[in-house]
């Protein structure tokens, strides 16, 4: 199957995000023409890329179409000169996914009128944002005007995956070599692979990647465009991206670009935990780091267990509440009003119980103490025990009134 022409979904967004395109301008122009009959929810969409340096941030690269186009013109100078905190709470947000009205209220006095008169300018009732992070020191914000049309939560589960796309895409745009790897033919058999570059594992997972993302790319399987999305993970055993290259005489094959997330180095982590460890501190749940790196969730949970013994924690709980409260990004939740029970739940999670053994602890039920989970995460605007983790280690850090 070669390229689906002018064919507009899901799946296309997603080989729009790999092209090959040397310019970035020329790149980020094609990907938001192919997003925009998709996504566009009546007010047009766009992408800034933003640089955070000891100096200051700058745009690195931002484009619009529709009325989201003049908006982001308007928006270079507050990315630049907004106050730290109102900035981290806008690119930082607990969600990856998340819409501006959310959050206005915590921005500094001055910026709200601000931000209340970009979205007039672009005609919108929400600004939809999809935020992601492909190394230390970018961020990056795609922005869909929201008009008439509801958010609903297949559309909200799609876009946490498209995101981890655009998030893999631009690190492999600004930090891989220009040598692949691997290469690999549709059927999933490898054509070549550079000398001891990878391992028979690694070999197997990649020639499995390649058929599965034939299969969605077919007529057939984009017939379920939310399922085809699913299948199409971002990277290969938490490394690799494939990218479709078509030779002079037309054959089609995937190379294989070391794509790895940027994260602090610490050498007693294995590459593996190390991915795994930062993903998780970001708040995302064991799906959610599969899905961003194409690792099994069983490996997930293994590289946790090992990088908190290798670290010397006594669970994978502690290390992550630990780790947590070192991140520079997390959120309070002093502000959040909860219950009394609540807040013994919180301490008990904070302390790695499970639900059962938080239930003989306050002497109550499973149900109960599932319900006030439940509740913690809504309130904290959470979708997990790591996020909540975050959250409760930013409320510890902050000095008392």
């Amino acid at each position: 199957m070669g390229r689906q022409g002018k064919r507009r979904d899901y799946v296309s967004i997603l080989e729009a995000c790999y092209e090959s395109n040397e310019l970035d301008e020329a790149w980020l122009s094609e990907l938001l023409l192919t997003a925009e009959p998709v996504l566009d929810l009546g007010g047009g969409l766009g992408l800034s890329l933003v640089r955070e340096g000891p100096s200051g941030r700058a745009v690195a690269l931002s484009q619009g179409l529709g009325r989201v186009s003049d908006m982001l013109r308007l928006s270079w100078p507050v990315i630049e000169q907004a106050d730290e905190e109102s900035y981290r709470r806008f690119f930082y947000p607990r969600q990856p996914v998340v819409l501006a009205s959310s959050l206005v209220s915590s921005f500094s006095a001055p910026l709200r009128p601000v931000f209340a008169a970009m979205m007039q300018r672009a005609g919108a009732r929400d600004m939809l944002g999809m935020l992601g992070y492909p190394a230390r020191g970018w961020a990056f914000a795609m922005f869909v005007a929201v008009g008439a049309t509801p958010v609903d939560a297949a559309l909200r589960e799609t876009l946490r995956r498209l995101r981890i796309h655009v998030e893999a895409s631009l690190r492999l745009r600004m930090f891989s070599s220009s040598e692949s790897v691997a290469v690999i033919r549709p059927d999933g058999r490898l054509e070549s692979v550079a000398p001891q570059a990878l391992e028979g594992a690694a070999q197997a997972a990649l020639g499995a990647q390649a058929v599965a993302i034939e299969q969605v790319r077919s007529t057939k399987g984009r017939a379920d465009p939310h399922r085809a999305v699913a299948v199409w993970h971002a990277l290969v055993e938490g490394r690799w991206s494939l990218v479709e290259r078509v030779e002079r005489d037309g054959k089609r094959y995937y190379h294989a670009f070391e794509n790895a997330p940027h994260v602090q180095e610490h050498r007693a982590l294995t590459e593996t935990e190390a991915i795994v460890l930062r993903l998780s501190l970001e708040g995302l749940v064991g799906k959610e780091i599969a899905y961003a790196t194409g690792l099994s969730q069983s490996r997930i949970s293994a590289a946790l267990a090992g990088a908190a013994e290798r670290l010397g924690f006594t669970s994978r709980e502690e290390l992550l509440r630990v780790g947590a409260s070192c991140l520079q990004e997390g959120e309070d939740i002093s502000s959040v009003q909860l219950t009394s029970a609540e807040r013994d739940v919180l301490n008990l999670v904070q302390q790695g119980l499970s639900n059962r053994a938080i239930a003989n602890a306050r002497n109550t039920s499973i149900n109960t103490v599932a319900n006030q989970l439940a509740s913690l995460l809504r309130k904290t605007g959470t979708s997990s025990r790591r996020g909540l983790l975050v959250a409760a280690s930013q409320e510890e850090r902050e000095p008392a009134p």
